[in-house]
């Protein structure tokens, strides 16, 4: 007579090795519900080959039948998991070509996480995505440590960290070498735009060549690039370890006058008013000073500081001699050199006058005559503060 089922009280213990069972002969309709349990296998007994495709099903199993002392060792991957709703293993890997670990929330406003446990069970670090819901589209991902957030991401890439301490945390960027060379980089922060990722502005941190005791390289200055239109990316401001601050590029002139015209020998004349054409220029930083005409074009709003010297006669009239500031057509500033005939004076003066982007910027002398037979005699410096 056939067997046609198999149950446990049918099998002596220990009876069933892999030699006495045929490649694919156990499948679901050969084994009773619950008819396999720990006692009826031998150690290692099942191997892929003696088991048919989906053959076995949970029912076929009885509760805590399978050990490990019962499974082939050899048999370690799993090539499908369908559905988990927990998964307990000291060591886990996951490989193939583009692995994906995959958490769905089936919930509206669920939470996918990867937790960290201490051996009491506790969570002290947490990895989450809450996705949105109802009436909130804010999907954000959060790193938690000791049970509470310290970074969040949100949908439009804003990165915040924080903590509850008297004191705020610190972002650290650096290197660990001790080999960094004079000017070279030890970390920053770059800004960028367009699909191009075109560098835009960075805050950089260079090395200065000098040492404290047993920290060697550890000198540094702060540097800030930037680029205006058509610009190179360049540096344009530094605070040097030292403590100074130096703007590479901030707008200055410095030179004077040099030539003479008119009957007096060494002077030219400026009856009727002059604006004085400064057209030796020994610093044009930003070429604001047209060397030309004397005009002076701010680049931008701001505070400039304007010195002023010169050697000035007052000519064949006893009228008064002035020397203005002027913005634009507005004569901001004046002095006085000379209430008589025939006098010769030296001027200085300064003044720090408030001007707006494209506001021209002149000195003007309102008679009389300047002496200019070398430009040291007549110059002047014109600096934007801030």
């Amino acid at each position: 007579m056939a067997i046609t089922k198999i149950k446990s009280l049918g099998i002596t213990d220990g009876t069933i090795a892999t030699g006495d069972i045929a490649d694919d002969a156990i499948t679901n309709a050969k084994v009773a519900n619950n008819a396999v349990g720990t006692t009826e296998l031998v150690d290692d007994a099942i191997t892929n080959a003696k088991v048919a495709n989906n053959a076995v099903g949970t029912s076929e199993i009885a509760d805590d039948a399978v050990t490990t002392a019962k499974v082939n060792p050899a048999q370690t991957d799993i090539t499908s998991l369908g559905t988990l709703t927990g998964l307990t293993t000291a060591d886990a890997i996951i490989s193939a070509s583009n692995p994906n670990l995959n958490l769905s929330a089936t919930a509206d406003g669920g939470e996918g996480a990867i937790q960290f446990k201490d051996d009491q069970g506790n969570v002290d670090g947490k990895i989450a995505y809450r996705t949105d819901y109802a009436g909130n589209t804010d999907n954000y991902m959060t790193f938690q440590t000791s049970g509470t957030e310290k970074v969040r991401i949100d949908t439009n890439a804003n990165v915040s960290i924080r903590n509850a301490n008297t004191t705020g945390p610190t972002l650290s960027i650096g290197t660990t070498s001790t080999s960094v060379a004079n000017g070279g980089y030890i970390g920053g922060i770059l800004f960028d735009a367009s699909t191009a990722n075109t560098a835009t502005a960075r805050i950089q941190a260079l090395s200065n060549g000098q040492t404290d005791a047993g920290a060697t390289g550890s000198g540094a200055d702060f540097s800030f690039e930037c680029r205006n239109n058509n610009q190179s990316f360049t540096e344009k401001a530094r605070i040097h370890g030292g403590g100074q601050f130096t703007v590479n590029s901030q707008p200055f002139f410095h030179g004077g006058r040099q030539g003479t015209t008119g009957s007096t020998s060494g002077y030219t004349d400026a009856t009727g008013g002059l604006i004085i054409p400064f057209n030796v220029a020994q610093d044009n930083t930003g070429s604001h000073m047209n060397t030309s005409n004397g005009e002076f074009t701010c680049p931008v709003t701001g505070q400039y500081l304007i010195n002023f010297w010169g050697f000035l006669h007052s000519g064949d009239s006893s009228a008064n001699r002035i020397v203005y500031f002027r913005v634009n057509s507005s004569d901001m500033v004046f002095n006085y050199f000379a209430h008589e005939t025939g006098f010769n004076t030296g001027v200085g003066y300064s003044a720090v006058l408030r001007a707006a982007a494209t506001n021209i910027i002149t000195i003007r002398v309102n008679s009389g005559r300047w002496y200019s037979a070398d430009w040291r005699y007549l110059g002047c410096s014109i600096y934007l503060l801030g």
